[in-house]
């Protein structure tokens, strides 16, 4: 009788062939989640695209708090987009809220912001105050509202997608986007880092 050998060979191929299938499924679904981390980024929100034509990343940032991490705003602009003259453009400022916080918290840091800065008076208070209200409904981490800058009518506010108000108010919709893109903004490295300058 002959011995047989043994057949290590083909087990050793098939092994080889499994990882190798393994490797590659592995690849095609880091790339896969790659795609879809940076698509939230790199592509305007559907709200957007139908307010601004051909918008474009302008800048992002991270809004922190003390040690709390508030939202992450994008501000999406049209090509030619000047920031020294934001009152005079259209743009969408999106904020993806990483906490919950309510309406009158929402409210009353917009006031704070905007008294800061000698927009806010007496006399629109009146007027201002029930307008902001109707934008800012109580938020949960995952919301997202994007405030869009309508130059010379005022501004319209989305809520995950959905229209929930518009201001005929250019006065009001200037003196709002101010908090973020004014040169007198209280948070100058968010307002560099969305406007695409350095921090």
């Amino acid at each position: 009788m002959h011995a047989t050998k043994p057949r290590l060979a083909q087990p050793a191929m098939v092994v080889a062939r499994r990882a190798l299938v393994q490797a590659a499924a592995v690849a095609c679904l880091s790339t896969e989640a790659l795609a879809q981390n940076l698509t939230p980024q790199t592509v305007a929100p559907a709200e957007v695209l139908r307010e601004l034509d051909t918008p474009r990343l302008q800048g992002s940032g991270r809004m922190r708090f003390l040690a709390f991490d508030v939202y992450e705003a994008r501000l999406w602009t049209p090509a030619d987009f000047r920031p020294s003259r934001f009152a005079e453009a259209a743009f969408a400022l999106e904020l993806n809220y990483l906490r919950s916080l309510s309406t009158e918290v929402l409210v009353e840091a917009s006031v704070r912001e905007m008294r800061r800065l000698g927009t806010w008076t007496s006399q629109r208070e009146a007027a201002w105050t029930p307008a902001l209200k109707t934008a800012f409904p109580p938020v949960k981490p995952g919301d997202r509202i994007t405030g869009v800058h309508r130059p010379g009518q005022g501004a319209a506010f989305y809520v995950n997608g959905q229209l929930r108000t518009a201001w005929d108010d250019p006065e009001l919709g200037r003196a709002f986007f101010g908090i973020w893109l004014s040169p007198a903004s209280s948070e100058p490295a968010l307002r560099a880092q969305l406007l695409g300058a350095a921090p």
